[in-house]
């Protein structure tokens, strides 16, 4: 039963991060978007996906132009390694 529990809030959980980006993106469509903490979303930084599916790709893709900053270091060199307009917090 405890399982099924922790299956059913996850499933929840998942389901409102979706619907937030899924907001997100409708409300920054064709404007300028600064994202601060650019880096910490789904999937993983490690993952293989990440230049992809996570949130600041996602929200470059529809946006005028998408700025973001972040304090997670490996997370910047990796967005800037994939193209993305994106710098460190602590040089600005």
């Amino acid at each position: 039963m405890g399982r099924w529990i922790i299956l059913k809030l996850l499933s929840i959980a998942f389901s409102i991060v979706d619907k937030r980006v899924k907001i997100t993106l409708t409300l920054v469509k064709d404007k300028k978007m600064l994202d601060i903490g650019c880096t910490g979303s789904t999937p993983s930084v490690r993952d293989k996906n990440y230049l992809t599916k996570g949130i600041h790709a996602k929200i470059a893709k529809v946006a005028k132009k998408a700025v973001g900053i972040d304090i997670f270091k490996e997370g910047i060199e990796k967005l800037k390694m994939g193209g993305f307009d994106v710098e460190p917090w602590e040089e600005l």
